[in-house]
C-alpha cells in the first residue's frame, strides 16, 4: 500500500482517534499526576519527548528509566493508526511499584500532540526503531542527566521498548544494566515469524553486541505468542547475560504482578546479598 493510501485511510478516522490520542495522553498525566510525579516536555533530537520523573522512596544516586512498548500501531492489518498509544500502559504502572528514583522516557510520538514536530506514521511502524528514533531518545535521556545528574541508569524496556532498551545502551555510557520483559530482540526473525513485512528502516538488537560492562536480564513468557521464546536471539547466552523463561506469562498478563520480584532479581544490591 502507497503512504498516498495509508494516509487516505487513516483520514476517515482523524476525529475518533484524535479525542482518543487526547483522552489517552490525558489519562496518562493524570496518572503520573497521582503517583505525585513531576512531568515534563523534555527536547531530544528530532522529537520533543514527555518524561514523567518519581524522586522514589529511597535514596539512591543511580536511575530507573522505564519505555514502553509500541502499543498499536496498526488499526487493522493494512490500517495504519494516527496514533499508537498504549490504553493501559505496562511500564507506567511498574513503575508506580519502584520505590527507586525512576524517568518514564516516551517514545517520539508516543504520548503527544497531534501537530509534534516531524512526526508521520513510519515513526511507529516500519521505522519504530530507526536510527532517528533511538538518536532522538538518547538525546533527550542525556539532556535529563545534564539537568539531573546521576551515578548510573538501568534500562527497563517491555516489548518494543526493551528492543529501544537495548539500542539505547550502546549509546548511553552511563547505562549499568539493561531488563527487558517480553522483548523483541531479533525484528528480523520476528516479523518473518508473524509473516509482517520487515521492518525496513529499523535497528536490530540481534545483530549488534553491547559492551560486556552492560548487564542483560531478559525475561520471557513461556505462553508468549507475540514474542515466543523461539525466535529470542541468545539461546546461548555468555554469563552476563540472564535469560529467565516464566511460566503462565504472556505478552503483557501479568508482568505488572511480577515486578517487585524482577525489581529485586535485578537490584545490585540484592544481588550481592544473595551471594
Amino acid at each position: 500500500m502507497s503512504w498516498g493510501a495509508v494516509i487516505r485511510c487513516c483520514a476517515v478516522m482523524v476525529v475518533g482517534l484524535l479525542v482518543g490520542c487526547a483522552s489517552i495522553s490525558a489519562r496518562n498525566d493524570a496518572f503520573a499526576a497521582r503517583q505525585g510525579w513531576r512531568i515534563e516536555t523534555v527536547r531530544g533530537e528530532d522529537f520533543d519527548h514527555r518524561v514523567y520523573f518519581s524522586p522514589g522512596r529511597r535514596s539512591s544516586a543511580k536511575l530507573h528509566v522505564y519505555i514502553e512498548g509500541d502499543g498499536r500501531p496498526w488499526f487493522r492489518r493494512e490500517q495504519i493508526n494516527l496514533r499508537p498509544e498504549t490504553p493501559l500502559p505496562l511500564m507506567l504502572r511498574a513503575m508506580a511499584r519502584d520505590s527507586s528514583p525512576a524517568l518514564y522516557l516516551t517514545r517520539p510520538c508516543y504520548n503527544a500532540r497531534v501537530d509534534q514536530r516531524n512526526c508521520s506514521p513510519w515513526y511507529w511502524t516500519d521505522g519504530r526503531y530507526a536510527p532517528r528514533v533511538v538518536a532522538s531518545m538518547a538525546a533527550a535521556l542525556r539532556r535529563w542527566v545534564e539537568a539531573h545528574p546521576t551515578q548510573g541508569i538501568s534500562l527497563y524496556g517491555h516489548s518494543g521498548g526493551g528492543t529501544l532498551a537495548m539500542l539505547l545502551a550502546a549509546r548511553l555510557p552511563l547505562v549499568e544494566r539493561v531488563i527487558t520483559v517480553a522483548a523483541n530482540l531479533d525484528t528480523a526473525a520476528w516479523t518473518r515469524h508473524h509473516g509482517y513485512s520487515p521492518l525496513r528502516g529499523s535497528l536490530n538488537p540481534a545483530a549488534r553486541q553491547l559492551p560486556v560492562s552492560v548487564s542483560q536480564f531478559h525475561y520471557l513468557g513461556a505462553d508468549d505468542r507475540n514474542v515466543p521464546t523461539g525466535i529470542f536471539p541468545f539461546a546461548n547466552a555468555p554469563p552476563a547475560i540472564k535469560v529467565r523463561v516464566v511460566a503462565g506469562q504472556a505478552h503483557n498478563c501479568c508482568w505488572v504482578d511480577q515486578w517487585p520480584g524482577i525489581l529485586d532479581e535485578t537490584d545490585p544490591a540484592t544481588m550481592r546479598k544473595a551471594r
